[in-house]
């Protein structure tokens, strides 16, 4: 009898033991703007060569949104074209989170140009489409091979991304075997 008992509890104890073991596996890091901002001020400010002229983005500041559940990053952007005279202003990014298992380093996907001031205006509005695709590749290709942080936590190693949320203004990354 005392068999049998031992024989139907072993499974529930073993069943308990892994759902314990999984959360004692889980490991938690909150990111803050600040800290994006903080990484982010190593990396720039960042210069592309056009075909005509050159791109400069510096002094980048980030935002969490939560609403949206996505990161915003504002920094000046300057325009240096020839025959022209160098345009200075802003440009506000935004894209969801991934992180790069390998190099332990978090990027934007699909970022997209909300809002592209120059000259104290929004040109956004009166470029043609043609325009906005150009404005937008260029940065896209800028911000893709441009981490906005890399989590030094050695305790990460070897677990793998379970989750990446917003919550409280923060970054959540949550991993785990």
């Amino acid at each position: 009898m005392k068999k049998i008992y031992f024989l139907l509890i072993l499974p529930l104890v073993f069943a308990i033991s892994c759902v314990r073991q999984e959360s004692l596996t889980s490991y938690s890091v909150e990111i803050t703007p600040n800290m994006i901002d903080n990484y982010l001020k190593k990396e720039f400010p960042i210069e592309k060569k056009l075909k005509i002229g050159k791109l400069i983005l510096k002094d980048p500041e980030a935002q969490i949104e939560q609403k949206e559940d996505k990161v915003k990053l504002g920094t000046t952007i300057v325009l240096k074209l020839p025959f022209v005279s160098k345009q200075t202003g802003k440009v506000y990014i935004s894209g969801k989170v991934a992180f790069n298992q390998k190099t332990k380093e978090l990027y934007l996907v699909n970022p997209s140009i909300e809002k592209l001031v120059l000259n104290n205006s929004n040109i956004l509005k009166y470029l043609p489409s043609e325009g906005k695709q150009m404005i937008s590749d260029v940065v896209k290709e800028v911000l893709s091979q441009v981490a906005i942080y890399k989590v030094d936590d050695k305790s990460i190693t070897g677990k793998l991304v379970k989750d990446i949320k917003i919550q409280n203004g923060k970054l959540l990354i949550t991993f785990g075997l």
